[in-house]
């Protein structure tokens, strides 16, 4: 029988934590890419924002070591997201905001959200695979 979590050393206990959102953010990351997945983008941003937060919550607490470079490339993957996240944020705001355009802008929204649906959606982002 496994001890009860408080009866844990903190380094175990963050350590476990850090590979349960590590494995959310693995299970959402293939689906990025995906068209018919809209959520995928979200839930690995999420789970990575996530991990990022709690491994600098307990960063300097005795014995938890959470190397510099380590951290450098869980802050590299989140900035690779960013743009692909801005542009659904933006092709969501624009597809809202159609009706209340005049006639002559409704073509320049159309064009631009063709042209960024057709660059950001089958890309996404581009997270490096290691």
């Amino acid at each position: 029988m496994a001890k009860a979590l408080h009866r844990q050393a903190l380094g175990t206990v963050v350590a476990r934590v850090a590979e349960e959102l590590l494995d959310e953010a693995r299970v959402a990351l293939p689906r990025i890419p995906d068209p018919a997945d809209p959520e995928g983008l979200h839930d690995f941003r999420v789970a990575l924002r996530r991990l990022r937060s709690w491994l600098k919550a307990y960063r300097g607490y005795p014995g938890i070591k959470i190397p510099k470079p380590l951290r450098r490339q869980l802050r590299a993957l989140a900035k690779a997201t960013n743009a692909a996240r801005d542009g659904e944020v933006m092709l969501a705001w624009l597809d809202s905001e159609r009706g209340a355009l005049p006639a002559d802008q409704r073509g320049a929204a159309s064009w631009w959200q063709g042209l960024n649906g057709s660059q950001l959606i089958p890309g996404r982002c581009r997270v490096p695979r290691d």
